[in-house]
C-alpha cells in the first residue's frame, strides 16, 4: 500500500494533534495505518488492564495499558517529526 507524503503542517502542531487526539498524528504525517494499528493496541491493552485491576483503582489506572500505548505514539511523532 503506498503511503502520502508527509505533511507540511507545523512540527508542533502535529504533536499536539497527537495528544490531543490518538493516532492523529500519525494521519496527519501521511501513516494512517501505523495509526489504526496503534488505535487498536490501545483499545486492546486498556481492556487488559481494565479487566485484571480491581474496583478500588482509579480509572485512570484501570486503562493505564491504554494510556501507555498513547504516550509511546507521542514520543513516535515527536520522534517521526525531527527527521
Amino acid at each position: 500500500m503506498s503511503e502520502r507524503p508527509a505533511s507540511k503542517l507545523p512540527r508542533w502542531l502535529i504533536i499536539l494533534a497527537a495528544m490531543i487526539v490518538p493516532a492523529s498524528g500519525h494521519v496527519l504525517i501521511g501513516k494512517p495505518m501505523r495509526g489504526l494499528t496503534l488505535l487498536f493496541f490501545m483499545g486492546f491493552f486498556a481492556v487488559i488492564t481494565f479487566q485484571l485491576t480491581g474496583e478500588d483503582i482509579s480509572p485512570v489506572g484501570r486503562l493505564s495499558g491504554g494510556f501507555a500505548v498513547w504516550a509511546l505514539s507521542v514520543i513516535e511523532i515527536y520522534s517521526f517529526t525531527r527527521r
